[in-house]
């Protein structure tokens, strides 16, 4: 997918030589950056949001979010969406990767993705340069609860609906417990180090993707973002065979 505390000390008077001492003043620490573990229950609305104040919640209640990862900035790296995405794409995968354990292949079967934020204005003020992932399950219009907490939290396959990657007419992720018209059922790997384009990509699927589904003439692909293909994150293709419920 922050307030500046500046606490003024208490002056004290001191008269020497006639002199008044000015009254000195501290900063008080930055704001406690999240921390791995962390539970929040936040809307996809909310996820779509630069930065996400969403009170934790104990993880043994409903939430449909679980903090992954916090990384900091590298020094000189404007703390924004745009210029934090790169950055996001390399330190997120591979938390996201060892969070949900398993294979690539079932991976990329399940609904699960992360979402991402950075502090708010007042906390960047305040000096904060944390970037928060944060694993989550896209359930089309809304986001699912999380069902599981234990590592890996993937299950074995074969996937329950609940976590298994399906997709709506309008071709919106979901789980497939949700109304649904495409599921998840084959997943491919491009040889190509650099994003061969949309063109080349829709190619490869056109080819492969007929043998990975079972309805070979009415399915579905998609893959990742040229960022995440050429970062080395994420070069498969997910092949979707046409359901009904």
């Amino acid at each position: 997918m922050n307030l500046v505390r500046i606490a003024a000390a208490a002056a004290c008077a001191v008269v020497a030589t006639a002199i008044l001492t000015p009254p000195a003043t501290s900063a008080a620490p930055l704001p406690a950056a999240p921390k791995v573990g962390e539970c929040r229950n936040y809307t996809l609305q909310q996820a779509g949001k630069p930065s996400n104040g969403s009170p934790v919640v104990p993880c043994k209640e409903k939430h449909t979010a679980k903090v992954i990862g916090v990384f900091q900035l590298p020094a000189g790296t404007p703390v924004t969406m745009d210029k934090a995405r790169p950055f996001v794409t390399e330190k997120c995968y591979p938390k996201f990767r060892s969070t949900l354990g398993r294979t690539e292949r079932l991976r990329h079967l399940s609904a699960y993705t992360f979402s991402y934020f950075i502090p708010n204005q007042q906390q960047r003020e305040a000096g904060a340069r944390w970037v928060r992932c944060d694993i989550v399950i896209l359930g089309a219009s809304m986001l699912r609860p999380l069902p599981s907490n234990a590592t890996p939290m993937l299950p074995t396959a074969p996937l329950p609906n609940k976590v298994a990657r399906c997709l709506t007419g309008g071709h919106v992720r979901t789980t497939c417990a949700q109304n649904h018209a495409f599921r998840a059922t084959g997943v491919t790997a491009v040889a190509s180090k650099k994003f061969p384009g949309e063109q080349t990509m829709t190619a490869i699927a056109r080819q492969r993707c007929p043998r990975l589904v079972s309805t070979p003439r009415n399915w579905y692909a998609t893959w990742a973002s040229k960022t995440a293909y050429n970062l080395g994150k994420d070069r498969m293709i997910v092949c979707y065979s046409r359901r009904s419920n």
